[in-house]
């Protein structure tokens, strides 16, 4: 980890108790402060708030900007994380599986089954790997197609293609198993044994205050969505801070046993070549990547780096961990141009540089 922050979590641990300990992110917060409120302005984008995290819990929270027209953001402004809500998705998932309530490569079909591909002979083969893997066959939302009804592209397990309606799949087959909702089932399983309480899954309305809105490409304001029912791909309303606490219980790679914890840190489908072959990401390529059980996985030569972005209209966020520098940040932006922040604020306190170029050319290309 960067010399700073090394510097400042030794600090922070070995002299928190005392009453007049000089702030150990002092330089960081400065520069934050000189760099976040231009940034915010030139890439209009209203909000960003963030969390740096250890497995004793997040070390570092700040957020800057506007929340909406007019009302400052604050720590407790709560963001639209987009496809951040797979990562709390996959931990509920993996945790239950953890449990031996289910096993990931036993089939899903004899308990749960889509009614749109019951009588699909490939929807007797779908499995939990699958559906957290992102190998499901699924598009990524049945809407895109004209029916609007769920269908294969292609055989599971044969090739990796992102789906939300993969995980609302497995999750629905999580909720028969434990005879529980999903949301209730995130709640007891992840949020509460990391005591993370700022958190909507499956917002409905009334939105209170410290709900941010978002700012479309166009530079318009929209206010906090609302949604019929919970989605567990999109959509989680939660604070930097307690997304950064569940991310605090994944990182020491005890929340789950051990031979499933090394299952979600390997690569389920090696994704390199293809990665690697567009001309932007050849230079900074890992060693390895590919769809993990939790988002995407990193290989580097010392380090693995667990991801999951998310994007919608108006909306950026990303959420990561290192598990051998036992550190991870989560970022979120209410604003289409949100990513353009994540390179400049990743890299003060963490300084994998290929790492770092990837978030960049993510915000250069929206």
């Amino acid at each position: 980890m960067p010399r700073r922050l090394s510097i400042a979590l030794t600090a922070a641990f070995t002299l928190g108790a005392c009453t007049t300990v000089e702030d150990p992110f002092g330089p960081e917060r400065e520069a934050l402060a000189a760099m976040v409120p231009s940034l915010l302005a030139e890439h209009d984008v209203p909000a960003v708030g963030f969390a740096v995290v250890t497995p004793e819990g997040v070390v570092f929270a700040a957020t800057y900007g506007e929340a909406r027209p007019g009302v400052p953001a604050t720590d407790a402004t709560m963001f639209n994380v987009a496809s951040v809500t797979k990562m709390l998705a996959a931990e509920t998932v993996l945790r239950l599986a953890g449990t031996g309530a289910f096993d990931l490569d036993t089939p899903m079909f004899d308990v749960w089954v889509d009614q749109d591909v019951a009588d699909d002979p490939r929807a007797r083969a779908l499995t939990p790997r699958h559906a957290l893997a992102h190998q499901t066959g699924f598009p990524n939302w049945r809407s895109m197609a004209e029916d609007n009804r769920l269908a294969f592209s292609f055989d599971p397990g044969s090739r990796p293609g992102y789906s939300g309606e993969g995980f609302q799949y497995v999750a629905r087959f999580a909720e028969r198993v434990a005879g529980s909702t999903f949301p209730d089932l995130v709640r007891e399983t992840v949020l509460e044994p990391a005591g993370a309480t700022d958190v909507a899954f499956g917002a409905t309305p009334p939105f209170p205050p410290a709900y941010a809105w978002s700012k479309n490409g166009s530079g318009a304001f929209e206010p906090a969505a609302t949604w019929p029912s919970w989605s567990a791909a999109d959509d989680l309303y939660v604070t930097p801070t307690a997304f950064g606490r569940v991310i605090s219980t994944m990182i020491e790679g005890t929340s789950l046993p051990a031979d499933l914890e090394a299952d979600r840190r390997r690569i389920q489908f090696d994704m390199t070549e293809q990665f690697c072959a567009r001309d932007v990401f050849a230079p900074i390529c890992p060693e390895a990547i590919g769809f993990g059980l939790s988002g995407v996985v990193f290989a580097y030569a010392e380090e693995t780096v667990l991801w999951q972005g998310g994007g919608d209209e108006g909306e950026r966020a990303v959420a990561f961990y290192v598990p051998e520098r036992k550190i991870g940040m989560v970022i979120f932006a209410n604003g289409a141009n949100g990513a353009k922040l994540f390179a400049p604020i990743a890299e003060l306190f963490y300084d994998n540089p290929d790492y770092i170029a990837f978030l960049k050319l993510q915000g250069e290309q929206g």
